[in-house]
Order: C-alpha cells, then structure tokens, then sequence
C-alpha cells in the first residue's frame, strides 16, 4: 500500500497533471525509497504523470538499490518491469530536449547497471553527447564511458570524440575516472594512443592516491589492450602491495592475470598475492580462481602450495564451474606442470555434464588439458568425440590440430572423426600455423591412419612456410613424415637445411631428428655430410647419453626374457640400437623381440604408429620383428608353450 503521504501529494498537485511542483515532491520521494518493491509501486501507480525528472531519478534509484542486491538476471528489476520500463525510455526519447549532462550521465549509468540494451534510446544517448561533448564534465565523461563500454555499445567514431575531450579534461580525472575509462575502452576492445598515453601519464603522478579497485582496473585494461607500459606496472606494482588486503578476490585475480599478461615481473607482489589467496582461498568465487591461477600460469610461477590448496577447494565446489572456468583452472595446471588428480577426475564429471555448453575452441582445450595430464577418462572423451562430430565445422586450425593430437595422446583411433577432422582441415589449411601443421600430420601418424592426401597437402604448406618452423615444430613434422612414411625430395631437402638454420635442438627434439636423418641414411643419404659438425658432434652426443641412459626392465619383462632363454633362444634384454632399445634382441638371427603392454596398442588393438614405424627401421636394417602382447601372455595357461608357438615363425621350426 502507498503511504497516506503520497497520496496526498498526488492530490495537492491537481491531479499530477504537467505539475512542477509535483515532479519534485515525488522525486524527493523515490530519492528516499530504500525498498525496491515500494520503489516500483509508485512508479507503476503515477508512472503517466512521471516528467522526464521523475524517469531519470526512479531508474537511478532503481539501479541503486538493485545494485545492492545479490542475484541473476532473472531477478533484475528492469527485467521484470520491462513495459515500465519501456514506457519510461519512451517518454524520455520523446522529451529528450530537457536532459542536461548530468542527467544523460546518470541515465547512462542506470541503463549500465540495470543491463537495459535498448540500442535506440543509447543511440540518441549518444547523439546528444556527442552534439555537445564540450559541456561534459570529467564526472560525466567517466560515468558515460563507463556505462557504454558495460553495454557493449561499440562505436569508434563516437568513443573517439570522447576521447579527445578526456584528453582535454584528463588532470580532473581521479584514480576512479582514469580507470573506468581505460576499462570500457579495452573491454570493447577499442584502441586510442593518445588516450592510453595521457591516463598513463595522469596516473604515474597520482598514483599513490589510487585504490585497490582502480588500480585492478587499470593494469587489466593495459594487459586486455596490450599496452606495454613497464613503468606504469611497476607503480601499480609497489602501489598494490602496500594496500594488499583493501583488494577485494576479483580484483587480485585480476591484477595477478594483467601482470603475467603484461609479462612484467613482480615477485614481490605474486607472493602477496599469493600469501592472501592461500589464507582466504574460500572467499574466492570459482571465476576469480580460475583467473588468479591463470595469472600464475601465464608469469610461469610455479606455486604448489597455492595450486594444492585451490585445487581442494575447487574439488568442494565443483558444482560451481563452468566450461570457462573450467577451461581456465585445468589449463593452468597443466601448463606449470601442477599435479591434482582428484580435482582433473571431479573436473571430467562435471564436464560430462556440461558437455552440451562447450563450444568447439573449449572442447578442445579440455581434450588438450586431460591430454597433457596424462589422465583418461573414457566416458568425457566419448563425449568430446561426439561433440566434435557434432560442431566439427565451428574447429578452428588451433582446434582440429589438437583434438587429433589429444585422441593420439590416447591411442584413440575414431577413423569417423578423424575423416571429418581431415576434412574440415583441408578446407581451413591455409590458416594452420608450424606447430598445427605437425600436430596434425603427427596425430595420423601415431594412430596409423592412412589419408595421404591430407599429409601430402600439408607437406606443401610445410614447404612453403619452413622458415616459419622453430625447432619443436620441425623435429615434429621430420618425425610425422616417418610415421607417415610419406616423403617429398623438395621437403626433405627444406627440412635438413632448416635443421641447420636452427643449430639448436632439445634433447627431445633431436632425438626425433635423428630418427629422421637415420631412416635417410637407410635408404642412403649421407646425413653427415650435409650437416654443419656441431650439430653432427650434438647428434653423436646425444645417442652416448641415450646408451648410458638404459631402462630398467620391467618385472614382467624378466620373467618372459627368462622363458626365452629356457626355449634356447639366445638374447640380450634393452639392446640399444640407433637411438631406441631393443626388448630382447637376438643379435645373431637379428630378430627383435617387443614386449608390448597397453600403451603399445590403440585402444582398438591396432599397433601404435611409433611402434610400425620401428618396425620398418628394423626392417631396413634386416632384422625381423616378433611382438609378445603381455595381455595374451598372461592369459595364457602353458606360457612356454604360448611363446613357442608365437617363435615358431622366426625361427623356421613347425609350430608345436
């Protein structure tokens, strides 16, 4: 019920009818109004005698007090109310004459706050702004930045006539007005030198009046931008950690992500941060945690201890991701090389339930996560299949590459998927960079299927951008070739003087180079002499350490190389030979014999592509290759007589 206060009013105002008098009694009103509800009931009884006075000071009222409640979009008031809130729009659009910059201003924000994305009425917004930009002052400016860049209101010719005037005004911005201004132009993505040069500078000299909020603020609208601005980091660097505990989690996290963005080393404020976020973990929304550790990750930080904490925290509230925080959090972890099995494992059950709400570059990020953790989960990957047939025409390069290379990882040879994923890549080849064009030719080459029009047309982009492969691209692309058994002369040639170029491998790199160059010299090219010495003596180097480096065999592995000597098959266990170890190796009859477990197969039985292409360097090399499946082997009752059996072949004698 309205107060008997109100209604009076209404009386004593001749019916509200074009009422000055009454316009300003009911303003001091809604001004006064602390409850939304109540709030709303004077607007929806007197809402047709409301003048453009009474809108602007209801909506702004209005978004007050829904500012200061917790709750979705569902429940926002102009949400609810939209034909009030219509009607208001409307009679504001038709009285527009009357509104001064004060009042545009706080229009601007209401609509920001209250989430009204009427694209009309900011259009007319923004042609009075703009008619008369002069007569804005620096408040004003702040709060209509703000407020469209919220909005998402995208119009550079608009955004830079305002900023020109901030320019022009920017010594009567305070710490809030620089920042919310950086923020809207970088959350829509708009640049402006001149702009971002003058707050820069307005900002190193008052730095030390900015608080926590504007000081997040400024240096993720930097990183967002990327702006290069070491000074101005290292200000709001030695700012931050004396007002550590005024941020609130969203705003650490956001300043950790900007810092690491911005590659600007701050140790001293990591470790802040660091120091908060371990003792108030549970404070931190899931967002602000994925976030923080995606700041850690970016700047390379490896912190265990804060890693260990988050991810317990995260396992209590999984229900709480979602596919991009999810995405975010596994990432990070994976990328410092953090382990966390139980929060990966409570991670793949609420994908699986989510699986609907990712998109094909999140998809393939989460392929990729588990993929690099080494951890399989088969029901979230049945998924990821199906929703990659599904959306494979949404794959970038980035996404096709790497979801081949993550079923790879995992020896799934799904040849559906994979003739859609070689498919879709043939029509977006252009758009693959180096390490997509390996990735891609390594997946099939690791699972063993056979499409050789893909590798061939990828072998001819390789040729064109081989200047463009850094050492981990080629070393992958010499080693896809192998396992492919597809050569071009051109590119092969292109490969060894790019090896060259390069002069420096890793370790790993180099052994897949040296994988490349032997299977060459097997078919006789002369390797050596077409490399420059160094990298030959790194070569020779690496194949000693290789040797030295010897497995240790398995205790199923000792227990099968006994059988054999017990059959009078004479041998010698982890035989090195150019670069890979032999099981047990019968060097007389030059027969190998493999032990294979489950990482040998597919996980449709089929041999794995590395273990093939073993066979063919072993082949070139006259020796014959014998594969001893453990599983068969365990299940086999007389063991002796199961090996014999399997022998028999190789050694020219009847089966038993």
């Amino acid at each position: 019920m309205l107060s008997k206060k109100i209604v009076s009013i209404v009386r004593q105002s001749n019916n509200g009818k074009d009422s000055l008098k009454f316009q300003k009694k009911i303003n001091f009103l809604l001004k006064d109004t602390r409850d939304i509800q109540k709030l709303l009931d004077i607007a929806n009884k007197y809402y047709t005698q409301f003048g453009p006075y009474n809108v602007v000071a209801f909506l702004y009222q209005l978004a007050l007090l829904a500012g200061q409640q917790n709750g979705n979009r569902n429940e926002n008031p102009a949400v609810k109310n939209k034909d009030l809130i219509d009607y208001m729009l409307k009679e504001i659009h038709n009285n527009k004459w009357w509104l001064t910059s004060y009042s545009i201003s706080l229009l601007s924000w209401s609509c920001a706050r209250l989430e009204i994305q009427d694209i009309k009425f900011l259009q007319m917004l923004r042609n009075l702004i703009r008619k008369d930009i002069k007569i804005y002052n620096a408040r004003d400016l702040s709060m209509i930045t703000w407020s469209f860049g919220k909005l998402g209101f995208r119009d550079e010719p608009f955004f830079q006539t305002v900023g020109n005037e901030i320019i022009r005004q920017i010594k009567s911005f305070d710490d809030h007005g620089l920042s919310n201004i950086a923020w809207a132009y970088a959350n829509l993505d708009i640049h402006n030198d001149l702009l971002f040069r003058a707050i820069s500078k307005e900002s190193k000299n008052t730095i030390n009046t900015f608080r926590a909020q504007s000081l997040a603020a400024m240096a993720w609208a930097f990183a967002k931008l990327e702006i290069q601005d070491n000074k101005l980091f290292n200000q709001i660097g030695r700012q931050a950690v004396k007002i550590i505990n005024e941020f609130s989690t969203h705003g650490l996290s956001n300043i950790a992500w900007a810092f690491a963005k911005s590659q600007c080393n701050d140790p001293d404020l990591f470790q802040k941060i660091s120091d908060y976020a371990k003792k108030n973990i549970q404070g931190f929304i899931t967002h602000s945690i994925s976030a923080l550790l995606t700041g850690f990750a970016l700047a390379g930080i490896v912190d265990k201890e804060l890693f260990r904490i988050a991810g317990d925290d995260l396992c209590e509230r999984i229900h709480e991701l979602n596919p991009y925080s999810t995405i975010g959090i596994l990432k990070s972890f994976v990328t410092l090389g953090t382990k966390h099995t139980k929060l990966f494992y409570r991670s793949a059950d609420i994908a699986c339930k989510q699986i609907y709400l990712y998109e094909a570059r999140q998809l393939t990020l989460l392929a990729w996560a588990f993929a690099r953790a080494d951890i399989y989960n088969e029901q979230l990957f049945d998924l990821i299949r199906e929703q990659s047939r599904l959306k494979i025409k949404e794959f970038n390069s980035q996404g096709l590459s790497l979801i081949a290379w993550s079923m790879a990882k995992f020896r799934i040879k799904d040849e559906n998927l994979l003739t859609l994923i070689g498919r879709e890549s043939d029509l977006k080849m252009a758009d693959f960079n180096p390490q997509e064009l390996a990735n891609l030719s390594l997946a099939y080459g690791t699972l063993g299927v056979v499409n050789k029009e893909l590798i061939q047309k990828i072998n001819r982009y390789a040729l064109k951008t081989i200047k463009e492969f850094n050492s981990q691209s080629l070393s992958i692309l010499a080693q896809a070739n192998l396992l492919n058994d597809e050569f071009d002369p051109r590119l092969t040639e292109k490969i060894i003087g790019r090896i060259n170029e390069l002069g420096h491998f890793k370790s790993k790199e180099l052994l897949r180079v040296y994988y490349f160059l032997h299977y060459l010299e097997l078919n006789g090219f002369d390797w050596r002499g077409s490399l420059r010495t160094e990298i030959v003596k790194e070569i020779d180097e690496l194949m000693i350490a290789q040797e030295l480096d010897a497995p240790q065999s398995s205790a199923i592995h000792k227990v099968i190389s006994q059988s054999l000597t017990n059959l009078g098959i004479v041998h010698n266990d982890e035989y090195f030979m150019h670069g890979f170890y032999i099981d047990c190796a019968d060097i007389n009859s030059k027969i190998a014999i493999e032990i294979d477990g489950v990482y040998h197969h597919m996980q449709n039985g089929d041999i794995v592509g590395r273990d093939l292409f073993r066979d063919r360097m072993l082949n070139l090399m006259g020796w014959k290759v014998a594969r001893i499946n453990v599983t068969d082997w365990l299940e086999a009752e007389d063991k002796e007589f199961f090996l014999l059996n399997l022998m028999a072949p190789f050694y020219e004698i009847d089966k038993p």
